[in-house]
């Protein structure tokens, strides 16, 4: 039912009308969810009240409509740019990812639940920049399963993980890639299992766990984490926000369980900067990382 709707969607996304069509049919679905007896919405007006203490109940939920309707605009967009390619796309720091891969050192991109990701995955490869996804493999979710396939089709390569398992990355695939073909892309904000790995810090005045793969990966194999945000400033139109590599290197070889932490502890700094100024660009649908 939900890849048939898909489909109609993208119909209607060949006109400006139908457009429209699809953003109001989208902000209906969206909010009935939105409405119904679902633990979402709890959890999101329990990360903003961590993110933004000491306000009302009413704020929070106020927060997390426009969380659940400004996510909405990833699927609305991505019509757009399926069926007209018409979208607009700025850049802040671009010159990291460019020079890295202009002197063949190439790292790890940490993509985030902050933002439309898979645009962000689209231009990399429109500039002939090559990128391999790890993602989750939740084929429950077809809609999320059809843009992986569609992505796919861009020349993106897709290497997926179960969830429900401590799956163990093939090192010597990651550094043939890296070394190569191009960029490899890790999640830093989401550890898929109570299995897998992960790095315990404090983040909001609350304990969270980050995945332990991007970073032990990149001290392992000596390449830097290239850390980007894409946000949303109209319709079809967005900022890559590039940041400075971080640098996992050190020649003592008994610091590096402190690297990998000083590593993670600089991610979720870009990362509650970003999310303070957009709070609604934050599409963790979950209890996050508490």
């Amino acid at each position: 039912m939900m890849m048939l709707f898909y489909k109609v969607m993208h119909v209607l996304a060949g006109s400006r009308a139908g457009i429209c069509l699809a953003e109001f049919a989208t902000w209906c679905i969206t909010t009935c969810y939105f409405l119904m007896p679902r633990p979402q919405v709890g959890w999101s007006m329990d990360f903003y009240s961590s993110l933004f203490p000491g306000r009302s109940r009413l704020y929070y939920l106020l927060c997390a409509w426009r969380q659940f309707h400004h996510f909405s605009t990833v699927f609305t967009d991505r019509l757009i740019v399926e069926s007209s390619g018409e979208i607009s796309c700025e850049s802040i720091g671009w010159e990291h990812i460019y020079n890295a891969h202009a002197s063949g050192r190439h790292g790890i991109l940490l993509m985030s639940h902050v933002g439309n990701w898979e645009l962000a995955a689209r231009k990399l490869s429109a500039f002939g920049i090559k990128v391999a996804l790890f993602v989750g493999s939740k084929q429950a979710q077809k809609i999320e399963a059809q843009m992986k396939r569609e992505i796919a089709g861009k020349g993106i390569k897709i290497l997926a993980i179960d969830e429900n398992e401590n799956a163990a990355l093939n090192v010597f695939e990651v550094l043939h890639y890296l070394k190569n073909e191009g960029f490899v892309s890790m999640t830093g904000d989401r550890v898929w299992s109570d299995k897998q790995k992960s790095i315990e810090l404090e983040f909001l005045n609350r304990s969270v766990r980050l995945p332990y793969s991007p970073f032990a990966l990149a001290y392992a194999l000596r390449v830097p984490l290239f850390v980007f945000f894409i946000i949303r400033t109209g319709r079809a139109k967005y900022r890559i926000e590039y940041n400075p590599p971080i640098s996992l290197e050190t020649e003592d070889r008994s610091e590096r369980e402190k690297v990998i932490h000083e590593a993670a502890k600089k991610y979720l700094g870009l990362y509650e900067s970003v999310i303070r100024r957009h709070p609604d660009h934050w599409y963790c649908f979950e209890p996050f990382l508490f």
